[in-house]
């Protein structure tokens, strides 16, 4: 990676080897994130890239853009994603996230975040461990105490 003043770039790529079926095969993920710093805002934003060697090889693309604003000790969050996949029907799924973390002390935080995933080409992505019927969406919230030993 590189990071200098306020900007931090990084690149991974993995492999993971796997017997080769029609449904399965060695895995190779390239992943690119850029982070910016700009006052109170920090800019992210990342591409992703997995391929899966199978019989018929399948490939996966994917970007997220986020930024987080620092307002005092609290932080307001938002990400918007998509990833998908060259499979029958070019399954994607979008998400949209928005977050909250309030800060209470040094050590600890109330959070909250809302998310919505929309789903397309037969995807059937969800959120929280929910499950979905293809092409429907996906609406998640969290709340939380976050507390730091």
């Amino acid at each position: 990676g590189y990071n200098n003043g306020p900007l931090n770039v990084s690149l991974a790529s993995g492999r993971t080897q796997y017997a080769t079926t029609a449904t399965a095969g060695d895995i190779e993920t390239t992943n690119l994130a850029v982070q910016y710093q700009m006052g109170t805002f920090r800019l992210m934003t990342g591409v992703y890239r997995d391929v899966v060697n199978r019989t018929a090889p399948l490939t996966a693309e994917g970007w997220t853009l986020g930024g987080i604003l620092t307002v005092g000790a609290d932080q307001v969050k938002i990400a918007l994603s998509e990833y998908g996949t060259n499979a029958k029907g070019d399954p994607a799924a979008k998400k949209l996230s928005l977050g909250y973390v309030k800060s209470l002390s040094k050590r600890t935080a109330l959070y909250t975040t809302w998310a919505r995933v929309s789903n397309s080409g037969g995807s059937t992505a969800a959120l929280n461990g929910s499950t979905t019927a293809a092409n429907a969406g996906s609406t998640g919230y969290d709340f939380g105490v976050r507390h730091q030993f």
